[in-house]
């Protein structure tokens, strides 16, 4: 038990130095924190700048397969026509066609089907092609989407927003109309 000043007066200096050391060490440690999740931050938003590139690069490749569908859906286009007008231009029997005129418009029109058929099959696979590619494009967007969203929740710990006490004024476009929301409690002026 304390029964002089003086004892009180070094039990109150000891309790001073303790409680500066427990604040220095409070302070070491919140410097530690946010050097770490500064770290963290730069490493995430190295993973954002992947990720971006990600969604670029599928994007340029769904692109790239659309085109080459699309060429392969008039590839398929110009072979059934192709089908189409020698299926038309069959010789007539009216005019008494030979067994070789009839044997080669048929080789003919066996060989425009085989094409078409090909170029069908091609088509097919380009779509699909595409498809997946569009899938990918649409994954990789997701994925910087929630990294990006983790990144702004990581800058905001970083670096809080700091409140002046007064309302903010919020600008908002609707149809080309500028808006002005005034919140916190602001007048309108």
């Amino acid at each position: 038990m304390i029964t002089e000043t003086s004892d009180l007066l070094s039990a109150q200096a000891e309790l001073d130095r303790e409680t500066e050391r427990l604040r220095m060490r409070q302070s070491e440690i919140a410097v530690e924190r946010t050097r770490r999740l500064e770290v963290e931050h730069v490493a995430l938003i190295d993973r954002c700048r992947e990720a971006q590139a990600s969604v670029t690069a599928a994007r340029a490749e769904a692109d790239k397969l659309l085109r080459e569908a699309i060429r392969a859906k008039g590839t398929l286009e110009d072979a059934n026509r192709a089908v189409s007008s020698h299926s038309v231009n069959r010789p007539a029997d009216s005019t008494y066609p030979t067994v070789g005129a009839v044997e080669k418009w048929s080789a003919e029109l066996a060989n425009r089907q085989t094409a078409a058929a090909k170029a069908e099959a091609a088509s097919g696979e380009s779509w699909g092609a595409y498809h997946c590619a569009q899938e990918r494009w649409k994954m990789a967007r997701e994925t910087f989407q929630v990294l990006a969203e983790s990144e702004i929740a990581m800058r905001s710990r970083l670096h809080p927003p700091r409140h002046s006490g007064h309302g903010a004024i919020e600008f908002t476009i609707f149809d080309g109309v500028p808006a002005v929301e005034i919140t916190r409690g602001q007048e309108a002026a």
